[in-house]
């Protein structure tokens, strides 16, 4: 969780000095759900400070992606930004991500301004 205090254009524009220092979410309880010849489905529980925040991570054995969902009830904060990191020993040159009407495909890497200033990508379905 990150405060969103953006140098220009509020609840908009996410500078990249944003996500320097947050708070790590601490899951209250993560279980299976559905585990069976079509896919496995994990769900983890999160609190923070009285919003409840539901992951959920699929995995469908017949497709070569996973999917993830992030519900969120009872949202009570103001200029608060909440954002989903995967930590993986996965190697790439890039990586590809849905979005309307299309996909993103961006690079990996950060060797140069322009990949710099794209150091984020709306994933979308």
């Amino acid at each position: 969780m990150y405060e969103d205090i953006p140098s220009e254009w509020g609840a908009w524009n996410i500078d990249e000095h944003t996500l320097y220092h947050g708070d790590e979410l601490t899951p209250l309880k993560t279980v299976i759900i559905e585990d069976n010849e079509l896919r496995k489905i994990l769900k983890t529980i999160y609190d923070y400070n009285g919003s409840n925040i539901e992951s959920y991570i699929i995995i469908n054995n017949n497709l070569r992606r996973i999917d993830f969902r992030v519900i969120i009830k009872n949202w009570k904060h103001r200029m608060r930004l909440l954002k989903t990191w995967f930590y993986t020993t996965i190697k790439s040159d890039y990586y590809v991500a849905d979005a309307p009407y299309g996909l993103n495909i961006r690079s990996t890497r950060n060797n140069t301004s322009i990949e710099k200033a794209m150091f984020e990508a709306p994933m979308l379905s």
